[in-house]
C-alpha cells in the first residue's frame, strides 16, 4: 500500500509541475517564484529566483502574464537581465507598483537567449513558471 501511494504522489508531482512552486526549465535555465500564494496587505513583492546552468552566458525575459477570462494575457513591462554561468539572481517585484494591487492568479513566460559573436540574440526556447495567486 505504501508502494502505491509513493507512486501516485511521484507521478502527481510530475504532471503537476507547471502549475505549482515547482522549478521549471529551458536551455538550461530555471525560473520559479519562492511561493504561491501572496497577500496585497502582507507581502510587498514576488519574489523570482533565476539560474544560469550554461557555461556561457544568457538573457532572460521574465513577461509576467494573468489570467483573465481563462486566457493569459502579457501585463505591460517586462523585466531582462543577464546572466553569467552559474550565476543566481532572485529578482522582486512590486506588488503595489508593478502589479498594481490587483488580485488574480499570475505566472512568468521566460525567454531565454543566448548570444552569437557578433552580439546578437539567439532565441534558446520559451516556457513558463508555476502559477502563483496575489490575494
Amino acid at each position: 500500500m505504501k508502494k502505491i501511494i509513493t507512486l501516485l504522489l511521484t507521478i502527481g508531482i510530475l504532471f503537476t509541475g507547471t502549475t505549482g512552486a515547482f522549478a521549471t526549465s529551458k536551455a538550461g535555465i530555471s525560473a520559479n517564484t519562492t511561493k504561491i500564494n501572496h497577500y496585497i496587505k502582507k507581502d510587498l513583492s514576488i519574489s523570482i529566483k533565476v539560474k544560469n546552468d550554461n557555461d556561457y552566458e544568457m538573457g532572460v525575459e521574465l513577461q509576467p502574464q494573468k489570467k483573465i477570462n481563462g486566457k493569459w494575457v502579457d501585463l505591460d513591462w517586462y523585466d531582462y537581465d543577464f546572466y553569467k554561468p552559474e550565476q543566481k539572481i532572485a529578482t522582486q517585484h512590486s506588488i503595489k507598483a508593478e502589479y498594481k494591487n490587483k488580485k488574480g492568479e499570475y505566472r512568468y513566460k521566460v525567454t531565454a537567449n543566448k548570444f552569437d559573436k557578433e552580439g546578437f540574440e539567439v532565441p534558446q526556447g520559451v516556457f513558463y513558471t508555476g502559477i502563483f495567486k496575489i490575494n
